[in-house]
């Protein structure tokens, strides 16, 4: 019982009713989850390639132009190889989009306007750190860092703070925080 509302007291053929609607409700999820894991099995080929189509479109806007000609060679190489993976249905899709998440970011990683912008977003977020202390001396110390130019310290100060994040940040979510287009 809870302190701000109170349960009228059930019948005996009220409390029979009310188990036997939890049990109907208990199936009907299950069965909406054995139906769900079914509709992602049929489209699964679907699905993969949308996800794969979206990376190449995020590389294409954001790293294509940051990327040297051997890197750009070696993207389209792995898009190849995860491509392969959705159209003979085999395993291991998961790992190639993870490849081309983490080489898409390291491409971005090397720009220095991207880890100010990635220092930028993360130091919007205050309520998003364990030690408020800690977080405002390298919040503090990154914008020093900017202001003197020094961004490879800056990328180490950025790897501090997502340490003290209550939830860390992947490097997908890093490459889609920052939302800025350069030409």
């Amino acid at each position: 019982m809870n302190d701000f509302y109170l349960e009228p007291e059930l019948t005996e053929e009220e409390l029979k009713e009310q188990r036997r609607v939890k049990k109907i409700v208990k199936g009907w999820k299950a069965a909406a989850s054995v139906l769900y894991a079914k509709i992602l099995e049929s489209n699964q080929k679907i699905i993969r390639q949308t996800e794969l189509d979206n990376d190449v479109q995020i590389f294409e806007v954001k790293a294509r132009k940051h990327a040297s000609e051997e890197e750009i060679e070696q993207y389209e190489s792995m898009v190849k190889s995860a491509q392969k993976v959705i159209d003979n249905d085999e395993s291991g899709f998961i790992n190639r989009l993870k490849e081309l998440s983490n080489f898409r970011f390291n491409i971005m990683w090397k720009q220095d306007w991207y880890a100010i912008e990635i220092f930028n977003s993360f130091v919007l977020y205050p309520h998003l750190y364990i030690d408020k202390v800690a977080f405002a001396k390298l919040k503090q110390s990154g914008l020093e860092l900017v202001r003197k130019d020094k961004i490879d310290e800056l990328r180490f100060l950025i790897f501090r703070l997502n340490d003290i994040r209550i939830e860390k940040v992947s490097n997908d979510e890093l490459v889609g925080t920052v939302n800025v287009v350069r030409g």
